[in-house]
């Protein structure tokens, strides 16, 4: 069995993801919409231009892209952008992009973290 036929099976057995157990609270799923809003590309990238004070027409001109294609960009579109504009993007508001394969585990996950948080400090 693959894990979409497992999940299915779980589905069917009726058993609901920790997400959704969560979400049955409104006030922690109020909480987690919030926290996920933050991580979305486009909110990391518009946080990055407010602290540069670069709008999005500068933006546009520093990657010698149309101000409509950095406009979509900003409304969706990096989620299924390529790394390499990712990182163009980044480097013209003068930040890094790092793209992370964390662990599952909770414990890894927070060992992994802490680890690579040491390293992009120094």
């Amino acid at each position: 069995m693959n894990a979409i036929e497992a999940r299915a099976a779980r589905r069917r057995a009726g058993k609901t993801t920790l997400e959704e157990r969560l979400r049955q609270n409104p006030e922690m799923a109020q909480r987690i919409d919030k926290q996920l809003a933050h991580l979305r590309l486009e909110q990391q990238m518009i946080d990055a231009m407010e602290r540069e004070h670069v709008n999005a027409a500068e933006l546009a001109r520093r990657v010698s892209r149309q101000p409509s294609a950095i406009s979509r960009d900003l409304k969706g579109g990096l989620s299924k952008a390529k790394i390499g504009r990712l990182e163009e993007m980044a480097e013209a508001v003068d930040h890094d992009f790092v793209g992370l394969v964390l662990p599952r585990d909770p414990a890894e996950r927070r060992e992994t973290l802490s680890r690579l948080t040491r390293e992009l400090a120094h």
